[in-house]
């Protein structure tokens, strides 16, 4: 929230462009507001913070993945829409069931998983979830393109699309579920 005019030199620079207003108005504290939000929902989802690499195979025998890509329709993504140049959209499931979420002396975490829909894309574009086993739905916890929306108040089912505003970010949970019904939903979606 706050501008250098392009200056990647700025400290040199004794003027406006330097100096900082300790003034905060509504804008400086709703980018303040946001940045609490997404420090929290990192601190929130061990999924975030892993002690390896995704490896988008089968986890230590489990049918779980710890990492699905998925396109806009709501399918794995092939090979061929990973060459796309023309692409603007990844959905990005990361499995809260891993098994190296946990520190080295404690039990694995069962935590939630967490889908990161992005669009790069100049205008918005429905993005179809993946399928959740029921009672399980996906739980909106923030859109980049609607700053104002609150973490559970939109809650969708699996297969159900939600709009995706041009060039944002937005991020779905839903509780983790034994590796089996993970692997069904990735074979049905």
């Amino acid at each position: 929230a706050r501008t250098q005019q392009g200056n990647n030199n700025v400290y040199c620079q004794d003027n406006d462009l330097s100096w900082m207003s300790w003034e905060w108005g509504p804008a400086e504290r709703e980018m303040l507001d946001w940045t609490r939000r997404m420090t929290r929902f990192r601190r929130d989802h061990p999924v975030l913070r892993r002690r390896k690499f995704f490896q988008g195979r089968p986890m230590r025998g489990e049918a779980a993945r710890d990492i699905i890509w998925y396109g806009a329709d709501g399918r794995e993504m092939s090979e061929a829409a990973w060459h796309d140049p023309e692409r603007r959209t990844l959905g990005m499931w990361l499995a809260g069931d891993a098994l190296d979420l946990a520190p080295l002396d404690l039990d694995p975490v069962n935590a939630n998983t967490v889908l990161i829909l992005v669009n790069a894309g100049e205008g918005d574009i429905d993005f179809r979830l993946p399928a959740v086993p029921a009672p399980y739905h996906w739980s909106l916890s923030f859109d980049s393109g609607r700053p104002e929306q609150r973490d559970g108040r939109v809650q969708l089912r699996g297969r159900r699309l939600y709009r995706v505003a041009a060039r944002s970010i937005c991020a779905f949970v839903h509780p983790s579920v034994r590796a089996e019904e993970t692997t069904i939903m990735s074979e049905n979606a």
